[in-house]
């Protein structure tokens, strides 16, 4: 029996278009960054991404990747990388970047403080041929990796606009939809015309 139910849903779960699937509003921020990085740099190509690597820890909620490249159709150059995780807790999260500030970074990186969001760092591989700003806002942990750090620096800013705003949303929650909601209603018409 358990086995017909199984196969049942199944069945369910392959036949649901494709539009059903809801993408999450990870997947959406890094698309919001690529639109407004269409903006300012306009030859920059976004590549969106599905991650199949295992959890960054044990509080990790959601992963989104993507990347930006230029060039032309089959020889683009990888410009930046960027993952974006949702974590249960902004402390969970915290601890996360603590550690790997304090020693967790892999063989022939350093790490050194750097200024953005709640907290971050900013690594350096090798003599400079690699750079990754992590960052933290709230419980969203964010790196950005590239070849030039004044390209990563600048999506790291824009990413941090979309996590702020997402974790804006997601913190004023009912509240901010009801003002949303009543600010989008039509005046009250008193009848005076």
């Amino acid at each position: 029996m358990r086995l017909l139910m199984l196969c049942a849903v199944t069945v369910t779960c392959l036949l649901q278009p494709i539009s059903a699937v809801q993408e999450s509003p990870e997947n959406a921020l890094i698309k919001r960054v690529a639109a407004r990085l269409r903006q300012v740099q306009s030859r920059w190509q976004f590549v969106g991404g599905i991650c199949t690597c295992p959890p960054l820890m044990e509080e990790q909620e959601v992963i989104a990747v993507g990347g930006w490249y230029h060039g032309t159709r089959g020889h683009l150059k990888e410009i930046a990388h960027v993952t974006v995780y949702r974590i249960s807790s902004a402390e969970a999260a915290s601890r996360w970047l603590d550690r790997f500030i304090h020693g967790g970074a892999a063989e022939g990186w350093t790490v050194e403080a750097y200024n953005l969001a709640d907290e971050a760092c900013l690594g350096t591989y090798g003599d400079s041929a690699r750079y990754t700003i992590t960052f933290r806002k709230a419980r969203f942990l964010v790196s950005v990796s590239g070849a030039s750090r004044r390209n990563i620096e600048l999506l790291a800013r824009h990413v941090l606009v979309e996590v702020a705003a997402e974790q804006h949303k997601n913190s004023c929650g009912a509240a901010c939809e009801a003002i949303t909601l009543r600010s989008s209603k039509p005046p009250h018409n008193s009848g005076l015309n």
